[in-house]
Formats: structure tokens, sequence, C-alpha cells
């Protein structure tokens, strides 16, 4: 009975207190410090490349990078994702097929700057094309990139059409557009936490 009232006791001082394997606590940085970087198109994509001026970002050790293939089940009424286009999409003009390709960096996780002047994005596909984007600071902003072509669909997005797979999109409509380059269209949206946190 005692280790029981014990247990409970830690349980609750933990809630207040705060518990960590190495007692040392949490260390916190501004979200200006990170960037959610975000390639989107409807059309088949083989990979892309991130960059930030001269340095090759979310590869390797550096930042953290995935794809993304987001459809309408043809079987369920469901939205189903993978990291590859499935036989089990449905296409058609009005079901869209998403494929994203997602990098989040920062320091000082990854030692990147994210107040780089250029982001720089290489996109393999049946031709390969390199398109450079003069941005400002990207700290503390999800930005995102996608074909001039596919710019009326996102834009007309009331509702993040990623859901449940990707959160960080909130509402495509509402985002802030800072132009089309080279064919390409950029538009931003701020974080929502204030703070990334890591163990000590």
């Amino acid at each position: 009975m005692w280790k029981i009232h014990w247990l409970i006791l830690a349980l609750i001082l933990c809630s207040i207190l705060g518990c960590y394997p190495n007692g040392d606590g949490m260390e916190c940085f501004g979200k200006d410090r990170y960037a959610s970087l975000n390639f989107l198109t409807t059309t088949p994509v083989d990979s892309v490349q991130f960059y930030l001026d001269e340095q090759r970002i979310c590869y390797g050790d550096v930042g953290h990078y995935y794809k993304l293939v987001v459809c309408k089940s043809l079987t369920t009424d469901a939205d189903v994702a993978s990291d590859f286009f499935s036989e089990k999409c449905m296409a058609s003009e009005k079901e869209k097929t998403w494929t994203i390709f997602h990098c989040y960096v920062g320091e000082p996780s990854d030692g990147v700057v994210v107040s780089s002047k250029e982001l720089r994005v290489k996109v393999f596909s049946t031709n390969r094309e390199k398109i450079d984007i003069p941005l400002g600071s990207l700290g503390g902003l999800i930005t995102n990139v996608f074909p001039e072509r596919d710019s009326a669909e996102w834009f007309g997005y009331r509702d993040n059409p990623i859901r449940p797979f990707l959160d960080d999109f909130y509402s495509p409509a509402l985002s802030m557009r800072k132009g089309c380059f080279n064919g390409f269209c950029v538009a931003s949206l701020p974080m929502a936490d204030e703070e990334v946190c890591y163990d000590k």
C-alpha cells in the first residue's frame, strides 16, 4: 500500500518539477533559429535537394528530410499516405495527388544558420530543374515551394489538405505569398510553437 502512495507522490512531483533522466532539464531555443521547407507538386517528381546559399541541407546528418505522397484512396473515402505513388491512389482532376518533399533544419541541432539570403531547390524528374529563390530570413517560418501551375489549387484550400499526415500547413489560403520565380511560387506560414526544446 505504501508503495502505491510513494508512486503517486513521485508522479505528482514529476508533473510539478519535471523529471529528466540526466537531471539537467531541457534547453529551449527560439523558433527563429529553425526553418521548415516543403516542395509540393501534383506532378510526379523523383527527388528534391534543398540548399541554403551554397550549403546543401537535409542531407546526411544535416536536418530532417522525407518524401510523402498523399492521395485519395481508390477503395475507401479516406486519404492515404506513403513514400511512393501507389496504385491505390485515385487520380483525377477533382482528387489531386500531392507529392511533398519536407526539410526541417536549424541551429544549434544542425549547425545551420537559417537567415540565409537564398534558398535553392533542385528538382529531379524527367528533366532536371534548378530553382533559385531569393528570400530573406526563413527562421520561424514554414516555407512552401510549388509549381506555378499548382498555385490556384494550393491557395484554394481553406483547410490543410495534407492533414492528418502533416499538420504544418494550417490554411494555405491564409499563407503569406512571397511571389513566383522561374515558374515556381513561394508562400509561408509562421510556425505555431514559439520555441524548440531538447533534452540537455
